[in-house]
């Protein structure tokens, strides 16, 4: 289902790091003037320490540098962060794996440095094997092509992160009744990227979660209405996103797009509501924007559909390191009447959510069994492909994750109370790739088909007048434990 896409959740820790990208060469320097004397050179500003290799530790070691160039030492067994004392004793080893900061004392517990406080953790070393390369494809593409270096990424907590013309948002919209931490009855969630996009603009990202078939009793989460069937929607979110901070979003709240350089932000936006004030943590990243404020510069949308210059197409790779339980990896893409951003959901000019699978585990969304039989019409073939079109209901649309609202005027104009929903779910758990082994998807083909279509209230999918205004590239998971990376991920068009 596609609740995914009310853009609201609490957030956690978002990662950075560097595409393995050639850097233009710098202009040469003006000679200096004559006969006047050169100026004397500035000064260089004190070097950043060289980021520690995984795995380093204090001893034998006497300082880690943690990948925002945060020094870490021991003194008198008390840790010290960039000279500053944090709440410890008794510290026996200090571990920098992973892009994180562990300690353990000589009564042998383990915690791990999250945000400003030390929480409760065990030896990364002996819980997981060594870190995994970064995904890459096989072969490996031209340089270009900026595949990320993820061994080079380091943890960065925040909101929004911004990379080239995307935003990246660790979205949890769906965690209603359930609690983030460790236990087999909680959720985690996190996303990590690339920090700077290739030469051509494509952006690699990483989504991990863990989210539970069971809650606290034992009974199955999905068994219960009180819980959501969709989790959430860690996406990447190209072009003005709908549903940013509205007087009718749920929850309405506000969120910080952040920098990636690591500076705390002790306080919450200003004007926050409560929500966001009772969640508030430190958290890094300079706050370069609120939402909503557009979008990431340098996107092409919104495109009328229909019109010549409206092509909007996606390429990209992924790699599934872990997808256990239920869930898909899967576009979501947004129609208005309007070409304009809208704040909140009811009673805007949405007229449209498709998604489009790239990827199904655990039968999730699979055809013929695995989303509501009464919503499939009809099959058709795009560039090759062979797509099973489901039509979510007749006029109407996901509201807070039920179906409600019909919407309204349609031909005429005006506002709505729901939206057209539709899926182009292809045949299999991977979509099909193209000769070069990349996903290839050209909307424009898949708009024109549905304006030949019509729903059995004798209204077309769509009319070909509408506006789309973003696109999503993101995971909806129902349960289970994940890990898949993103990579060679751009939309463009003209």
């Amino acid at each position: 289902m596609a609740e995914g896409d009310k853009l609201t959740g609490t957030f956690v820790g978002t990662f950075t790091g560097t595409f393995t990208a050639s850097a233009s060469p710098g202009p040469a320097p003006s000679p200096a003037p004559s006969p006047t004397p050169a100026p004397s050179p500035t000064p260089a500003p004190p070097a950043v320490p060289s980021e520690s290799p995984n795995g380093a530790t204090i001893p034998p070691n006497v300082l880690l540098v943690d990948g925002f160039g945060h020094k870490w030492t021991v003194l008198d067994g008390v840790i010290q962060r960039n000279g500053t004392a944090t709440i410890s004793a008794n510290v026996k080893t200090l571990l920098y794996f992973g892009g994180a900061i562990y300690q353990t004392n000589e009564a042998g517990g383990w915690w791990r440095w999250n945000v400003n406080q030390w929480e409760n953790s065990s030896d990364p070393r002996a819980a997981a094997p060594s870190p995994s390369p970064a995904p890459g494809p096989s072969p490996a593409p031209p340089p270009s092509q900026g595949v990320p270096d993820i061994a080079n990424m380091a943890r960065h907590p925040g909101d929004m992160l911004e990379v080239g013309k995307f935003w990246i948002y660790d979205n949890r919209w769906g965690s209603r009744g359930l609690s983030e931490g460790g236990a087999s009855h909680q959720y985690t969630q996190e996303v990590e990227r690339a920090l700077t996009p290739s030469s051509s603009g494509a952006i690699a990202f990483r989504i991990k979660w863990k989210w539970p078939e069971f809650d606290q009793s034992g009974a199955k989460v999905n068994d219960n209405p009180a819980y959501g069937e969709v989790k959430g929607y860690p996406c990447a979110i190209y072009g003005p996103p709908p549903g940013l901070q509205g007087p009718d979003q749920y929850p309405g709240w506000v969120v910080a797009v952040r920098a990636a350089d690591g500076v705390t932000v002790p306080n919450p936006p200003a004007g926050a509501p409560t929500d966001v004030v009772r969640e508030w943590q430190p958290k890094g990243g300079s706050v370069i924007r609120r939402v909503p404020s557009s979008c990431a510069p340098g996107h092409h949308l919104p495109k009328r559909l229909g019109m010549p210059d409206g092509s909007i197409v996606a390429d990209l790779k992924w790699k599934k390191t872990t997808a256990t339980g239920r869930g898909h990896l899967s576009f979501d893409i947004w129609l208005q009447e309007t070409p304009d951003q809208v704040h909140g959901f009811p009673n805007t000019s949405i007229t449209h959510e498709i998604m489009i699978p790239v990827g199904n585990w655990g039968t999730y969304g699979r055809h013929p069994n695995g989303r509501n039989p009464g919503w499939y019409s009809h099959d058709t073939t795009i560039d090759g492909v062979v797509y099973h079109v489901y039509f979510a209901g007749e006029g109407y649309s996901f509201m807070n994750g039920t179906l409600s609202g019909k919407y309204a005027n349609e031909e005429k104009g005006g506002q709505r109370t729901g939206w057209k929903f539709i899926i182009f779910q292809h045949d299999g758990d991977d979509h099909p790739k193209g000769a070069d082994g990349n996903i290839h998807l050209d909307f424009s083909k898949f708009f024109a088909h549905m304006q030949t279509r019509k729903a059995k209230d004798g209204k077309p999918f769509v009319r070909g007048t509408e506006y789309c205004t973003n696109v999503q590239l993101g995971v909806e998971m129902v349960y289970g434990n994940g890990d898949l990376t993103i990579y060679d991920f751009n939309v463009t068009g003209k």
